[in-house]
């Protein structure tokens, strides 16, 4: 067990870092975060609620992260596939003859432009959402 010793209190008199064993648990009752006294292997702060031992967000958190930036990943994909095939066949249309039933290609291509920022923004919203709230998860001991 490797344990990291404590340094010497500055001459204001605040204590040093508090005493760690390799598994997280205190060696001795300080808090790292309040530096108020607590018992000896303590695993959360009475005084101010932090874990003072190591701690995770979980699996769930982590396949929440996972699937926000799968996401965005697909989604961008997704995006730049509908802007060329829109772009393809604009501009096959463009080279035709005009047609009285079809708007003018320049209203064609504003549309596709609104589509294809619309797309990309959801995606982004979505994923980058995913990601946070993944963040938020509270963190438990291990």
């Amino acid at each position: 067990m490797t344990i990291v010793t404590q340094s010497v209190p500055d001459p204001a008199g605040r204590p040093g870092p508090a005493l760690v064993t390799e598994q997280g648990a205190l060696a001795h009752g300080l808090c790292p975060y309040c530096v108020s006294e607590i018992p000896a292997g303590a695993r959360k702060c009475r005084h101010c609620g932090e874990w003072v031992g190591r701690t995770t967000r979980g699996v769930a958190s982590a396949l929440l992260r996972g699937v926000g930036w799968l996401w965005i990943a697909l989604s961008a994909a997704a995006v730049v596939g509908f802007w060329r095939v829109a772009s393809f066949w604009l501009d096959r249309l463009s080279l035709q003859a005009p047609d009285d039933n079809l708007p003018p290609p320049v209203v064609l291509h504003i549309l596709m432009y609104v589509v294809v920022a619309l797309f990309a923004l959801q995606a982004l919203v979505i994923g980058l959402g995913l990601v946070i709230f993944a963040g938020l998860a509270p963190r438990r001991p291990r």
